[in-house]
């Protein structure tokens, strides 16, 4: 269960009064503050939960660059050195789709990172779509940042590649829909703790100067996170990053870089 970490602040207030009363009443009041900490968080999923492209990142190491989930730990264990401590593990690997975190689960080789575990943190599925989408980008010039040549794409040619992949992204929310189901339960199956699924923004809402390209990642990834938002109840509690970092994406993330 959640560390619960109770601090109690007790104001008393008396006045004394030199009359045959003697004292008048003396009044207490108490505040209660509580404040929910979790001792060991566990963070899975794909390269956002990893923290790719930071500095420091290895693909061997996830605990030595400023990822949210480091930063969330030096947080804790400072905070919470003197209560309970703090563990985080973070057995995210970069570039898996939510086929791969399934199989993890399955095949048992999570158990131990989510026994005992109080917060588990899922950012997984958007790696089901962005393998189909980027390549697509890639051979129209872009090659993952912001500058490329437009005069060199042929724009009706673009718009009729994007459509047929229309298919395969719809194929792949769907597979991507089934396997959060079979996530979600097998998480639940190994920890009592509480269990946190991620939205994902729009990753390449940075190329302005490709509207089309940003408008059918845009369509995408409202019903990539839709599928989150509708199979929440009962399930697992929702992290809203996209709404967050909704026209921001470019300045909060390395997708430009």
């Amino acid at each position: 269960m959640i560390k619960r970490i109770v601090s109690m602040l007790c104001a008393v207030s008396a006045a004394f009064c030199l009359t045959s009363c003697g004292f008048t009443e003396v009044l207490t009041e108490k505040v209660v503050h509580t404040v929910e900490v979790p001792p060991k968080m566990v963070f899975l999923g794909d390269s956002i939960a990893a923290g790719y492209g930071l500095e420091g990142y290895t693909d061997t190491d996830n605990y030595n660059c400023r990822s949210y989930s480091v930063i969330l730990r030096d947080k804790y264990e400072s905070e919470l050195a003197d209560e309970c401590g703090h563990t985080m593990v973070n057995e995210a690997v970069s570039g898996d789709e939510s086929k791969d975190l399934l199989a993890l689960l399955k095949e048992g080789k999570l158990d131990e990172a989510l026994k005992e575990s109080d917060a588990v943190v899922v950012s997984i599925g958007g790696n089901d779509m962005l393998h189909i989408i980027f390549p697509l980008l890639e051979s129209l010039g872009v090659k993952g940042n912001s500058e490329f040549d437009l005069g060199s794409i042929n724009i009706l040619s673009a718009a009729a590649q994007l459509l047929t992949i229309q298919s395969d992204i719809d194929e792949a929310l769907v597979r991507f829909e089934e396997n959060l189901k079979e996530i979600s339960f097998e998480i639940n199956a190994r920890t009592e703790g509480q269990l946190y699924i991620q939205t994902l923004y729009n990753p390449v809402e940075y190329l302005t100067e490709l509207p089309m390209a940003v408008e059918f990642a845009s369509d995408s990834m409202q019903k990539f996170n839709g599928i989150i938002q509708n199979n929440a109840e009962g399930m697992y509690d929702v992290i809203d990053i996209a709404s967050e970092f909704a026209g921001k994406s470019g300045e909060l993330t390395n997708m430009p870089k």
